[in-house]
């Protein structure tokens, strides 16, 4: 070590080691926004108690790290770190002097360069990315190691590990595994060095470690950097204990306190640790109901790196802590599968963090904390994906883990959140459901409270008809014949009906029932139609029932109708009538010709006519008469004998009977007169 550097750490010593101030530092969140079920499973965040869902902690800077040339300034701890990682491993000795070097060098033109104690490489890592070397190489490092790093700081000797210190794997999926390594001259471990300078300033300002035994020069006993620990550490207040460093309130009692339905002092799998944390809530335990199972940077905090089994700062006032064991955090291990099958735990003998499968509870307990910075209350909003599933749902801050029907986004109370849906080739989307407003195809949100909406996707619509023809058969005049036809939707997503409209003659109408509404999947309506004949059209009638709809295949479909005005059907008897012979200057009695009604649709406008001579019309019981369907009326005629010829007139029947044939009917009339 040069002179020079000596000089700078007895100054860094004397100004940092015993001045720094001490204040409540701002923990800062995790990183980790999805939560995980048991088996690994990606699930909807809402209610889980997970990390993911909470997300307690300060809130991290848009730009995380500025990039200055060699250097790389930590935007939420206010730390510089070198950008450029040698890729030599080294034992932990022979770090210090590989540090010497760089402050010789004045790299970035400082000479504060250090190994970083244990809390200030935790500060590097993200325990939401599953690969943190890609996304710490991402923001600008190069050369970060798949592997161990040290920490100055050293581990209380213990026979589990004499002259140990701790270090940590920034490669582990979550970004933060701490383990200890031993430094003695004969131990063969060499790992890589992640050189550090300047004071955390914050926001979210790194504490100390506790840690106050030098083991070498430039190490964190002597060095002491970062935040200084308040006094008193806690502040007790009946069961509850308050941290004043970090802010947050535990329990006293460290034994998985709580009511015995509760089920406490019993150690516990990773969702039942939830679950117990849920029940204290629900009896509202000690007053409160805002615990929760605290996270890996909620549960670092409380370690003391000098103090060993348990690993708590001294003269701390909690009770029954299970001295090494495991104790749960509420952080899962990211990217789902088999990797977020496991939690992170801290072991109470030494202070180390790591990972075991959550369906575990060999030696792992709960403790239950509160408090702390929980931003603008974060509200999960979750988006599940109904019908067929096949589509997306986009929103800013939403994340839709592949291969699930659901996507998830934290956000801010108050915060208004617009979700756009996207279907796949061969879907179409289908509507949303407890959206706050809906404006086309988007769908509003405002996040009061945690919210759960629904998008829906499914195959396209399509339509069917039936019957696709129609006969109304033959309808007599002043009547009406309906028939239902059968709208239903044969496809997935909900069909609209856009019109229904009927082509040619103006005598067929439809009254749609229930068609108005979008129809689901396999629902259906009902259209009457109906045949009404105009007064006094008769005959062939033909027409178009044309439904427009949003199936995309058949932009309208059509239903054939046909049917008839039924005419009146007139019959006249006899077709002639044969007076025979009378005397001259004598009149016949009457005789009668019958008109009659043989058709469905009523006969009227009956008119009789007869010319002037010896025959005439002495009764007309059809004037004015309009006959039914096989209604009559009868016409008497004489014949006055006037001459010995023969005499031949026709009486003509007129009618409404539209047939030409039987338009104007003639009955021969005949009769001869004789001499007295």
């Amino acid at each position: 070590m040069s002179k020079r550097t000596a000089l700078f750490l007895i100054i860094i010593v004397c100004l940092f080691a015993t001045a720094a101030p001490a204040e409540t530092v701002s923990l800062p969140r995790t990183g980790i926004a999805a939560c995980y079920d048991a088996f690994g499973e990606e699930i909807p965040c809402a209610a889980t108690g997970q990390d993911g869902a909470i997300q307690a902690g300060l809130a991290w800077p848009a730009t995380r790290f500025t990039v200055t040339g060699d250097c790389i300034l930590d935007n939420l701890t206010g730390l510089t770190w070198a950008k450029n990682l040698s890729t030599e491993r080294r034992a932990w000795e022979d770090t210090f002097g590989y540090i010497d070097s760089l402050n010789s060098a004045q790299l970035c033109n400082r000479i504060d360069w250090r190994l970083p104690n244990i809390n200030e490489l935790e500060s590097l890592s993200n325990a939401g990315e599953v690969n943190s070397v890609a996304w710490l190489t991402g923001l600008g490092f190069t050369n970060v190691g798949y592997n161990w790093y040290w920490s100055s700081t050293s581990v209380k000797s213990s026979l589990e590990c004499p002259a140990c210190v701790f270090i940590t794997d920034l490669s582990a999926p979550g970004g933060y595994q701490v383990s200890w390594a031993p430094t003695y001259p004969s131990s063969s471990y060499r790992e890589y060095v992640w050189p550090v300078a300047g004071e955390s300033t914050g926001p979210a300002r790194v504490w100390r470690t506790g840690q106050t035994a030098v083991v070498h020069t430039g190490d964190d006993g002597n060095l002491r950097e970062g935040t200084a620990w308040p006094s008193p550490r806690f502040t007790v207040d009946g069961d509850t204990a308050t941290d004043n460093l970090a802010g947050l309130m535990w329990t006293v009692n460290a034994n998985v306190p709580g009511p015995d339905v509760c089920l406490p002092g019993v150690k516990k799998m990773w969702q039942e640790a939830l679950d117990y944390v849920k029940c204290l809530n629900a009896q509202v335990y000690l007053g409160y109901s805002d615990w929760r199972l605290p996270n890996t940077k909620e549960f670092m905090s409380i370690i003391d790196r000098s103090q060993y089994s348990p690993p708590l700062p001294e003269g701390h006032p909690f009770q029954q802590v299970q001295t090494s064991s495991d104790y749960w955090t509420s952080t899962s291990r990211p990217g789902g599968g088999s990797s977020s099958a496991y939690a992170w735990f801290v072991n109470m003998g030494p202070g180390i963090l790591d990972y075991k499968d959550k369906r575990i509870s060999y030696y792992t307990f709960a403790w239950p904390v509160r408090g702390g910075i929980i931003e603008s209350t974060p509200r999960v909003l979750t988006v599940t994906l109904g019908g067929n599933k096949k589509g997306t749902v986009t929103a800013e801050g939403l994340a839709c883990p592949k291969g699930k029907a659901f996507c998830t986004g934290t956000y801010n109370s108050g915060a208004t959140v617009t979700l756009t849906p996207t279907a796949n080739t061969g879907a179409v989307f289908d509507g949303w459901k407890d959206c706050d407003d809906v404006s086309g195809n988007v769908c509003h949100v405002t996040m009061n409270s945690a919210r759960t909406v629904t998008a829906t996707f499914d195959a396209p619509p399509a339509i069917s008809a039936s019957p696709m023809s129609i006969n109304f058969g033959s309808v007599k005049m002043g009547a009406f014949s309906s028939k239902t036809v059968t709208v239903k939707n044969t496809g997935g997503a909900h069909l609209v009906v856009n019109s229904m409209n009927i082509s040619g003659t103006t005598e067929f109408s439809a009254v749609p029932t229930g068609c108005g509404e979008p129809l689901a999947k396999g629902k259906s309506c009902t259209v009457a139609l109906t045949l009404t004949p105009a007064p006094g059209s008769y005959g062939p009638k033909t027409g178009q029932f044309v439904i427009t709809s949003t199936d995309p295949k058949k932009a309208s479909i059509s239903v054939k109708l046909t049917g008839s005005g039924a005419a009146p059907k007139i019959s006249v008897s006899p077709a002639s009538l044969n007076f025979g012979t009378i005397l001259v200057q004598t009149t016949s009695d009457p005789r009668k010709i019958t008109i009659k009604n043989t058709g469905p649709s009523d006969l009227s406008s009956i008119g009789i006519s007869l010319a002037e001579g010896p025959f005439a019309v002495s009764g007309n019981d059809c004037a004015g008469k309009t006959l039914v369907t096989n209604g009559s009326c009868a016409v008497y005629v004489t014949f006055a004998a006037s001459s010995l010829n023969k005499v031949v007139m026709p009486l003509t029947v007129t009618s409404n009977d539209p047939d030409p044939a039987r338009k104007s009917i003639k009955v021969n009339l005949s009769g001869k007169g004789k001499a007295k």
